[in-house]
């Protein structure tokens, strides 16, 4: 435990000076989430540019994060790790989840900062919305009316995955109409893209799916050939917004400049 802790220390070190050295301002990004055990975590991590024009990031904080999620508690936990990191003074902008109490945790963090006129321009460009949480929400919106044709495609995957004897059978399916196995995708119900996946894995083996349907009896959620086409036209809209969100969601490259150039694509 001692050397893990010893480890920790030198490493924090390295990065503490890879952050002096750097020559202008920080951004960060924090996400907060609940575990299956409903344990609160917070992550906060660090971007910036190094002296070699490189973009950098580092994450800076993975930490439990006790109740209350609150506007205040969590504007104090990023402010003190900021402290803690010797950054309050060089803070450029902070990006967080589309959600009601990171507003709050904002204008409490700006307040404080700005008491210590430590912020560009007074804070007026200090928060930023994660552009990719933004798109998820849309789209969680927008499928809540599932078509039935998607729920047909759930279910065949789910049927499939069943047991050992369906999933033989479904690979000699696969075997017979001469098509690579490129495997299943089940879907998550509160990720999206998630669903898009299941539907490009499903397309790809639409014929397999089709020869399943005429020798397995058992088999009754196979689509029409109309929610073939509405499957296929529904997965080409959902790359569209899942390519931007991978998009939005780099952190080797600026993101903000691809906002304009994501939605003319989006729309």
């Amino acid at each position: 435990m001692l050397d893990i802790i010893n480890r920790y220390k030198k490493e924090k070190e390295i990065v503490k000076s890879l952050l002096d050295d750097a020559p202008g301002r920080i951004s960060f990004t924090s996400y907060l989430w609940t575990s299956l055990t409903t344990d609160g975590y917070m992550c906060l991590t660090c971007h910036f540019i190094d002296n070699n024009w490189t973009l950098q990031k580092r994450v800076l904080s993975y930490t439990f994060m006790p109740p209350p999620h609150s506007g205040l508690a969590l504007s104090t936990k990023i402010h003190n790790l900021l402290c803690e990191w010797g950054l309050e003074g060089r803070v450029f902008s902070i990006t967080l989840d589309n959600a009601y109490t990171n507003d709050l945790s904002v204008d409490t963090l700006r307040d404080e900062l700005n008491l210590k006129d430590l912020l560009v321009c007074k804070g007026d460009h200090f928060h930023m919305r994660c552009c990719a949480h933004i798109l998820n929400l849309i789209v969680q919106e927008g499928m809540k009316g599932v078509d039935p044709s998607i729920v047909k495609i759930r279910e065949s995957v789910k049927y499939v995955k069943g047991s050992q004897a369906r999933k033989h059978k479904f690979l000699e399916c696969v075997s017979l109409v001469s098509s690579e196995n490129k495997g299943l995708s089940q879907d998550v119900s509160t990720r999206w893209n998630s669903t898009y996946l299941m539907l490009q894995s499903v397309i790809h083996h639409r014929r397999a799916f089709q020869h399943l349907d005429l020798i397995d009896s058992n088999y009754k959620y196979c689509p029409s050939k109309v929610e073939w086409e509405k499957i296929e036209q529904f997965c080409s809209f959902l790359k569209v917004l899942y390519d931007s969100t991978l998009m939005f969601s780099g952190t080797n490259y600026p993101t903000i400049i691809c906002i304009f150039c994501q939605y003319i694509c989006v729309t």
